[in-house]
């Protein structure tokens, strides 16, 4: 069987980049340049008040999992959003479905906006 690989830089990465919450919010795309682990616990530990962790949960992860609970430990808000056509497979605090790029730009503005501003 063969899955599906989330072509995560191009439908995610480029789709928020080029958005207006890049110019609202620093953003950090831990694997825009590198496939390497990113150090996201000393991270959540060192900036936890000033995190808000966006996630892209359609597909399993067992590294996303361990960083999600690390959030969660840490009390750091967590957004999470999944393809409408695939399983949630990591529950979190947040949960909305998006379609395409634009439908997921679309509802994650306004959730950002009301529930964390700057």
């Amino acid at each position: 069987m063969v899955l599906d690989r989330f072509d995560y830089k191009k439908l995610l990465y480029a789709p928020i980049k080029g958005s207006s919450l890049n110019s609202v919010y620093r953003l950090i795309f831990p694997h825009e340049f590198s496939d390497d682990p990113y150090p996201t616990r000393e991270l959540f530990e060192s900036k936890r008040a000033e995190i808000i962790v966006l996630a892209e949960i359609s597909y399993d992860s067992s590294g996303q999992r361990t960083e999600l609970d690390w959030a969660n430990e840490l009390n750091i808000p967590v957004i999470a959003f999944h393809k409408e056509d695939q399983k949630n497979n990591i529950s979190s605090n947040e949960d909305f479905v998006y379609y395409n790029s634009n439908d997921l730009l679309e509802r994650l503005e306004p959730v950002l906006k009301e529930n964390y501003r700057i």
